[in-house]
């Protein structure tokens, strides 16, 4: 008879260990989520300061050529960020969840 309260044998223990590689893929894509999140953080001031360069009155304001650089500037940090939170989640649900799951968590 089995004891079901024994710890796992050695043999056991090992085959259910992920490798280093694997390992090494998920930090990779924690760090490019975190990045994404940074990125996103740091384009939001610029969105909301190229309000600062809009011109005429607040009734009736006319776009500057300068509020529509700072304005694509922000917009491109967003979808930089965007894009690379998304490479993250699935380099991660690559190793974690392997299969068509993954996809779902990017949604």
């Amino acid at each position: 008879m089995t004891n079901p309260y024994q710890s796992l044998g050695t043999s056991v223990a090992t085959e259910h260990r992920a490798s280093q590689t694997e390992i090494g893929t998920v930090i990779s894509g924690q760090k490019q989520l975190i990045f994404s999140i940074l990125g996103y953080l740091c384009s939001m001031p610029i969105l909301v300061a190229a309000n600062a360069f809009l011109g005429g009155t607040p009734e009736n304001p006319t776009v500057t050529p300068m509020f529509s650089i700072v304005l694509a500037v922000g917009l491109l940090g967003l979808l930089a960020a965007a894009i690379c939170a998304s490479m993250g989640i699935f380099r991660m649900g690559d190793v974690l969840y392997p299969g068509s799951t993954r996809y779902i968590y990017a949604i």
